[in-house]
């Protein structure tokens, strides 16, 4: 039996996001959140790996429902967040 399941897509380049918010909610939102219902739907939790800076993609994220995030893009990185 599986525990997570991981969703990705790069957003963030090395100083910034490699697409607007408004283009990730028009193109990418609905069928990422499919993907993240279709995970919980199952008990699972969801993580998340960006290469790059996607702070500002962030807040919609955890909204969204992604349980672990890890990103790796040394000054851009945090390390792996865990809600």
């Amino acid at each position: 039996m599986a525990d997570m399941t991981q969703v990705t897509d790069d957003f963030g380049a090395q100083n910034g996001l490699l697409i607007s918010p408004r283009v990730f909610d028009r193109f990418y939102r609905a069928p990422l959140q499919r993907a993240i219902d279709l995970a919980k739907s199952y008990g699972l939790q969801v993580f998340h790996h960006d290469d790059g800076d996607m702070r500002l993609l962030l807040p919609r994220l955890v909204e969204m429902g992604i349980d672990i995030l890890n990103r790796s893009n040394g000054a851009a990185a945090s390390g792996i967040w865990q809600r």
